[in-house]
């Protein structure tokens, strides 16, 4: 039935009915005149009409005005309606579908109170804001679908949805604004338009669900947005990227591949940490900085491949990344920072090359099956517990040709029990504190010229070191120094 058949019936029905007719025009224009209100009377003539209602321009939509029709399925609101009263379309239990356009200022409380099929909501072409409001009501909505126009939508509108299935954003929009469907479970697909800039803050935080497509066009993926977004699996990102904020991909536990655009300057704390599944990381030229805990705890990945524009590696960056086996610090990175490579237990091979300055404290602790490391001659501080507890590391060679001075922190190599010999570099003038404890294999130490101090514990329970031959720049000898060395001659 088109709209005229539609009016020309009503208009029947109040005749035969003897019903006043209670209706104001705006008379602005003739030719789009809009209904502005009817009297909720009139609507008893609409029951017996089909089941897709398509509303003439109205302004408002009374109070209780469909209320209880239960043959309505789909309804079609008008670009002209700007408010719909309280329970308009309450107790509508087998409407299943709205087509409307973002003009709406107002839908009031329990307009669409027990309307349990409501499962699609389309917005048609129409400038302006969707606002939180406007679909708050509708909790078992599956479907939404933009058409293009809409050019901002608010935050948190979609938040806790948590029938929802499916959303088509439009191509226009710039911006996923934070929280936009923040924790919402169900949530399988989201068509991002090509327009699309940014991903705000959360916008897709806890949606355990979904798979996306990244446009070419974005710029920033924001703190926590894809959050625990677990069924994540290949998720390229555009070479325009330039932002990955704090926690943007944690707990994304379904991404197994990663390569990080160029003109991404900086790859934020936690950006994936606790990815479990994640295997292969490329960090393409540009990138300066990995931050803390960026990749920590990812526990099948597998290989890392570094750019030689990273400047900075951060605390904690590849933490407990208990598959990765192996690792090149480029020269580029001065420091090597605390717990950066701490409990990689698989790690085979590192390569430190030369320009590294400062390898930070439990950098490399408990990287149980490192065999060899080699210390370029930039290395001028190897802090406490530095490689403490690699248990198969039978090789720790430093470069002769270094000549400024070096530092060695307390049980940098604690119970590196493979060792069997080292030759400590010319311009060490500290043995600290338990750096060679329990180096249970340990036989053979070459203490160089201009050695001063050996400090308390340094090698003690070496139980197979052989031989010492004391330089005479030895000023200090602590104590403990050598208990325990029973095979010490």
């Amino acid at each position: 039935m088109d709209l005229n058949e539609f009016w020309s019936e009503f208009l029947t029905i109040l005749n035969k009915c003897y019903r006043k007719i209670d209706a104001r025009f705006s008379g602005k224009n003739e030719q789009n005149n809009v209904l502005q209100e009817i009297s909720p009377d009139l609507y008893c003539a609409i029951n017996k009409y089909e089941k897709v209602l398509d509303l003439p321009r109205l302004e408002k939509i009374h109070k209780n005005a469909f209320s209880s029709r239960s043959n309505l399925k789909k309804i079609i609101i008008p670009d002209s309606v700007k408010i719909i009263e309280s329970g308009a379309f309450a107790n509508c239990h087998d409407l299943e579908e709205i087509v409307l356009y973002n003009g709406l200022t107002q839908i009031k409380s329990d307009a669409f109170l027990n309307c349990e099929k409501l499962k699609k909501i389309t917005v048609k072409t129409s400038e302006g804001t969707i606002y939180p409001w406007l679909f708050e009501q509708m909790i078992n909505l599956e479907e939404i679908v933009f058409k293009n126009g809409v050019s901002s939508i608010e935050p948190s509108v979609f938040e806790s949805k948590k029938a929802l299935k499916k959303v088509i954003l439009p191509h226009n929009l710039k911006t996923i604004a934070k929280r936009l469907f923040y924790n919402c479970s169900n949530l399988e697909y989201v068509e991002l338009g090509e327009s699309l800039e940014i991903i705000e803050e959360s916008a897709f935080e806890n949606c355990l669900k979904l798979h996306i497509e990244m446009p070419k066009n974005v710029v920033s993926i924001g703190t926590r947005a894809f959050y625990n977004c677990q069924n994540l699996q290949n998720i390229v990102l555009p070479s325009t990227l330039q932002y990955i904020k704090q926690s943007s991909f944690s707990n994304c536990t379904g991404l197994v591949k990663m390569i990080i655009p160029g003109m991404v300057m900086e790859i934020e704390e936690d950006a994936f940490n606790n990815c479990k599944n994640l295997r292969d990381v490329k960090i393409e030229e540009n990138t300066k900085i990995i931050g803390i805990k960026a990749f920590s705890e990812c526990d099948n990945l597998l290989t890392v491949t570094l750019s030689n524009t990273i400047t900075q590696i951060r605390k904690e960056a590849f933490f407990k990344c208990t598959k990765l086996q192996g690792v090149t610090i480029p020269s580029t990175v001065k420091i090597i920072a605390e717990y950066s490579f701490s409990e990689c237990e698989n790690m085979e091979e590192l390569m430190i090359e030369n320009g590294v300055e400062v390898i930070e404290q439990y950098a490399f602790s408990e990287c149980k099956k490192l065999v060899k490391i080699f210390i370029p001659s930039s290395v001028r501080n190897i802090c406490n517990n530095a490689f403490s507890y690699c248990i198969n590391v039978n090789s720790f060679a430093f470069d002769s040709s270094s000549k400024g001075e070096i530092e060695i922190g307390e049980n940098a190599l604690f119970e590196c029990s493979a060792l069997e010999e080292i030759a400590l570099p010319q311009n060490l003038r500290t043995i600290e504190q338990g750096t060679f404890q329990n180096c249970c294999n340990l036989k053979k130490v070459d203490l160089n010229e201009g050695l001063e101090v050996i400090e308390n514990n340094a090698f003690q329970n070496c139980i197979k070191l052989e031989k010492i031959e004391m330089p005479e720049s030895v000023k200090s000898l602590g104590s403990h120094a050598f208990e325990k060395c029973k095979s010490l001659i």
